[in-house]
């Protein structure tokens, strides 16, 4: 099966540079780490918002961009076996994004516990969003890379 939509193989390494670095800024300007930078000595009340809010959706879409790079790369050879443990590792994020969203929200129902602070379910909902794309991403190599271990075992 052809897959005409899969970016060449080189933004697999494109992408496992930037989606770490854009994730990290992204929860260091969260946290406020480089407010000090960007605020200087003025108070919250009289600095424009727009560096920070920059930065964030920056550092944001740099981390989306670089997943995308690594979820939809060819590999250096890509056949049928490629297409079918692609679809198994989509298959398995989807289930295991699932059981994790039922018992997150059983938790806080039990438990009577939100996310906290402010946009606290904004970044519970985005980290929901990222856990489907990273246990793929981590399914998908893993996978491929022990595969590949056990013929080359085998083959020696």
């Amino acid at each position: 099966m052809k897959s005409n939509w899969l970016l060449p193989n080189f933004f697999k390494k494109i992408g496992a540079v930037i989606a770490p670095l854009g994730l990290i800024v992204w929860i260091l300007g969260q946290i406020g780490f480089f407010d000090q930078y960007i605020i200087g000595e003025s108070t919250a009340m009289n600095y424009p918002y727009w560096p920070k809010v920059a930065l964030l959706a920056i550092s944001f879409f740099s981390f989306f961009f670089g997943v995308y790079f690594m979820v939809f790369v060819k590999e250096k050879k890509e056949d049928e076996f490629i297409d079918r443990l692609r679809l198994m590792s989509f298959q398995r994020g989807a289930f295991f994004q699932l059981f994790f969203m039922i018992i997150a929200f059983i938790w806080m129902i039990v438990f009577d516990k939100e996310p906290a602070g402010d946009g606290g379910l904004e970044v519970f909902l985005i980290f929901l969003i990222s856990l489907f794309w990273l246990f793929y991403i981590v399914h998908f190599n893993v996978s491929l890379y022990l595969i590949r271990k056990r013929a080359d075992e085998e083959f020696s």
